[in-house]
């Protein structure tokens, strides 16, 4: 397998999962910062659970934070747009 199709699978095979796609779905809809009390309230997760998918995103370059006082609100970067783009067309979520 190519290096270029091996990171590929990876990546959809990390972004598959039911919350990660709920909060990259909201945050597309959004086209604005979300705030995470937002996220819990519209997706009907833990804020623990929220806060694991939203490190694993962060660290995948997949959405960016900004601290607005003692919360955070996220969006996608622009770099992952078009992905996630396809991402949710392919999961049919958009």
């Amino acid at each position: 397998m190519s290096k270029k199709l091996k990171k590929i699978t990876e990546e959809i095979i990390f972004v598959f999962n039911e919350q990660k796609l709920l909060i990259l779905q909201q945050l597309y809809e959004c086209k604005d910062e979300v705030c995470g009390c937002d996220l819990i309230d519209k997706i009907g997760i833990t804020k623990d659970l929220l806060s694991y998918h939203i490190r694993s995103l962060r660290e995948r370059e997949y959405i960016e934070e900004v601290k607005c006082g003692q919360r955070k609100k996220y969006s996608i970067t622009k770099a992952k747009l078009p992905l996630v783009r396809e991402i949710l067309k392919t999961a049919r979520l958009i």
